[in-house]
């Protein structure tokens, strides 16, 4: 069975992201995952884990960086535009010469945006943005 891609879990130590708590809830959140600075569509808990990812990850860590500089080296590829993720993905096949991977399908069918504002701001201070939306939309 092939690897899947799950959105905030490092694909390497399957760890999960600062907002989640391991019980009892006295004990302290995780680390925060950190994104690829190349492609920021994978997070990783760690250094080690981005290495060992690595063979996997480079081709569509290197399809998917001229669309990040595009977006000013700072964005999700699909930050605001979720529905362009056809294009990408037809795009990444062209640049691979060969179809996706199921692991690369999911981070485009599932990209790490923000679910309320489709924001894909990977560098900046994003936790709190994220909660202020998760506040209004209840």
């Amino acid at each position: 069975m092939e690897p899947r891609f799950f959105f905030g879990l490092c694909p390497v130590s399957l760890r999960s992201s600062a907002l989640v708590r391991v019980a009892p809830s006295s004990s302290p959140p995780l680390e925060a995952l950190k994104a690829c600075s190349g492609c920021l569509s994978v997070c990783y808990a760690g250094r080690d884990e981005q290495k060992r990812d690595w063979k996997r990850h480079r081709g569509v860590c290197k399809a998917l960086q001229p669309l990040v500089r595009q977006l000013g080296g700072r964005r999700h590829p699909l930050s605001g535009r979720p529905e362009a993720g056809g294009g990408v993905r037809a795009m990444l096949e062209g640049a691979m010469g060969r179809e996706l991977t199921q692991f690369e399908t999911d981070m485009i069918v599932y990209p790490r945006l923000c679910a309320v504002c489709f924001d894909g701001d990977e560098v900046g201070e994003r936790v709190p943005k994220k909660l202020a939306h998760l506040q209004k939309s209840l």
